[in-house]
């Protein structure tokens, strides 16, 4: 060949060499039988272990940095990686090319495939800091635009332009997932006290489990009660298959009675996430809601929260002697009015007393947040082997009500105290409508002795002109029986005149 058909070849290389000169050297590819593994490298997340496929194949999951470990410390290093060997491709999606040398690391390609700030080179090791792609945020639930796509890639590895290392990665999805032991918390508060609470069961953590595939950082986020609660263990990278405690406190300060039901977010979110354009970081994350309750309340009372008032009251169930005699205690509090009836079933209300009277009747109170409101109502026990209830209905001006019950327990009264039919209440009502019914039939036979025929005459008028025609007979029978009386007498009383 001629020096003037050289020339313009020398000149296309010397051009190329100088664009790469600012990266220094890159080493094209030679070539070196698939499987080679004159270098022990090892490919995994940052700070944990390299992870194999059924086929002993390192993995790699696309859109996570992963560190390449290489026992070299020379200085130019380079990594090419190809979607099922496929070293020509022009894009993300199926091919990169990374590179180690005096100025650094590189990603030659692309320009955001490197993490350098978890690329280091010691005398025994250099590591690199690499990714594959992501390209579509939605590509988790839909590979319809993958990224790098899922399946084996080969990765090659060159060290001062020798090829040093040949195997395949499988390259798998990402998947943020976790879960928790424990969701739900209960905590119960003394009223107007400040203090440091933790929840009523046992313990107060939660198992979380890495169950994706990714390292994931968390956090629980208790937005607008990030000042009374707390949780530990909340921080640090969080690996695949791992698991971690997390203690939440609350940080109560002095509340009057009252719930709350709060559900602060535990969060995942994806470590180590590549760039998805130049300035954003793929952030993916997952959520898991706590369901935490609170109840502000005395010691061994419950209560009802309605809104703009509370109740504290004793639910029972309290175990009574047949007639005895017991005081059940409630506690009100809010910033409305409030309405209460009591009634009960299989006991029997003795009194109401509120500030030390005697109510009867609806009970109607202006409520304060920081005073309570006692009142009392005595209760008997007057049926016997019995369940019984005492009921407290309320209703404030906003129209909001509901209803606070106390059970009791009767025990069976001592023998020849009470009847069979005392342990039914409606025995007794019907008992009371037959006495009543008796009494009122009494009466009416007592009125018609004292009338005689009258009360006979009254009757038949009812019944109209054969009434009128039956009363008058009956008057003219009894003139008649009179009269025969009077002749009986003065016949009996001529005789004995007769015989003398």
């Amino acid at each position: 060949m001629r020096r003037k058909d050289i020339l313009p070849y020398s000149l296309v290389v010397l051009t190329l060499m100088s664009s790469l000169a600012s990266l220094g050297s890159v080493h094209v590819p030679g070539g070196v039988a698939e499987g080679t593994r004159a270098l022990d490298v090892s490919i995994h997340y940052p700070g944990w272990h390299q992870v194999n496929d059924t086929d002993g194949n390192p993995v790699m999951v696309k859109g996570v940095f992963y560190q390449v470990d290489i026992p070299t410390n020379e200085t130019n290093v380079t990594i090419e990686m190809g979607f099922q060997g496929d070293f020509t491709g022009t894009n993300s999606s199926t091919h990169v090319l990374f590179v180690k040398n005096e100025t650094g690391w590189h990603d030659v390609l692309y320009g955001r495939l490197v993490n350098e700030s978890l690329c280091s080179q010691d005398d025994e090791m250099t590591v690199f800091s690499i990714a594959l792609d992501w390209d579509a945020y939605t590509s988790i639930q839909n590979d319809e635009n993958p990224g790098a796509p899922v399946g084996l890639w080969t990765m090659r590895i060159f060290v001062e332009g020798v090829e040093e290392y040949n195997h395949s990665i499988y390259v798998d999805v990402p998947v943020i997932t976790f879960s928790m032991s424990r969701q739900d918390y209960e905590f119960r508060v003394d009223p107007y006290v400040a203090g440091n609470f933790t929840p009523i069961s046992s313990s107060n953590y939660s198992i979380l489990y890495n169950t994706g595939n990714v390292p994931i950082e968390f956090e629980v986020n208790f937005g607008d009660y990030e000042n009374v609660f707390s949780a530990t263990n909340t921080s640090g990278v969080f690996y695949p298959g791992e698991n971690t405690l997390v203690y939440v406190f609350l940080n109560s300060v002095e509340w009057s009675p009252r719930t709350m039901d709060i559900h602060p977010d535990v969060i995942g979110r994806l470590k180590w996430g590549v760039r998805i354009q130049a300035t954003a970081v793929l952030r993916k994350q997952y959520n898991l809601p706590l369901n935490i309750h609170i109840e502000v309340r005395l010691p061994g009372y419950s209560i009802l929260d309605m809104g703009t008032a509370a109740i504290q009251y004793l639910s029972g169930p309290f175990v009574m002697e047949y007639q005895e005699e017991r005081t059940v205690d409630y506690y009100l509090t809010g910033v409305d009015e409030v309405t209460l009836v009591f009634s009960a079933v299989n006991i029997t209300i003795v009194r109401v007393e509120y500030d030390g009277h005697e109510i009867d009747g609806p009970l109607t109170l202006g409520l304060s947040e920081e005073t309570p409101s006692h009142i009392n109502v005595t209760v008997r026990a007057d049926y016997d082997s019995t369940q019984g209830l005492l009921i407290a209905s309320a209703s404030n001006t906003s129209g909001v009500m509901g209803e606070v019950h106390t059970s009791f327990q009767t025990n069976p009264a001592p023998p020849g105290e009470t009847e069979e039919g005392a342990k039914n209440p409606f025995v007794w009502v019907i008992l009371g409508v037959g006495m009543a019914v008796f009494v009122l039939l009494l009466v009416m036979y007592m009125k018609g002795r004292k009338g005689g025929g009258t009360s006979k005459g009254s009757a038949a008028g009812g019944n109209g002109r054969k009434g009128r025609r039956e009363k008058r007979k009956t008057e003219e029978e009894t003139i008649g029986e009179e009269e025969n009386g009077k002749n009986d007498a003065e016949k009996e009383g001529a005789e004995p005149g007769g015989n003398t």
